[in-house]
């Protein structure tokens, strides 16, 4: 796991739920790494403008393209029968939303899968 997630990035909400996004964003990482040689996950964050932006990659074979637009459906799960409930990253999109932000997905161009979170920030001298 690569970290290059800064301390001073912070962000108006709950703790506990926001908390609950990055559980489920890797864990479904170590999922999609199973079967992958020299696994990797990154979370990166930086600051622009008024918000913080938070990308969670892994090197994994990434999201079917037919599927980016169903992932934060709910029940909507590539698990196999008993695996998944379909609910982590609606659940997840869910706590983005009631945040005021937004979370989207995307296959990175050198493959894997990339998580990107995009929320209000606080910062000295911004304007509410």
């Amino acid at each position: 796991t690569e970290d290059n997630l800064p301390d001073d990035l912070p962000v108006d909400g709950n703790e506990g739920p926001l908390h609950q996004v990055m559980v489920n964003l890797l864990q479904n990482a170590v999922d999609a790494l199973a079967q992958v040689a020299q696994p990797t996950i990154s979370v990166s964050g930086r600051q622009v403008g008024e918000q913080v932006v938070v990308v969670v990659r892994d090197n994994g074979p990434g999201i079917d393209p037919d599927h980016l637009l169903k992932v934060f459906d709910p029940f909507f799960t590539t698990k196999p029968v008993g695996q998944g409930t379909g609910l982590g990253l609606w659940v997840s999109w869910s706590i983005i939303r009631d945040h005021g932000g937004v979370i989207e997905t995307a296959n990175a161009p050198d493959g894997g899968a990339a998580f990107t979170i995009i929320l209000p920030g606080i910062f000295p001298g911004a304007h509410a």
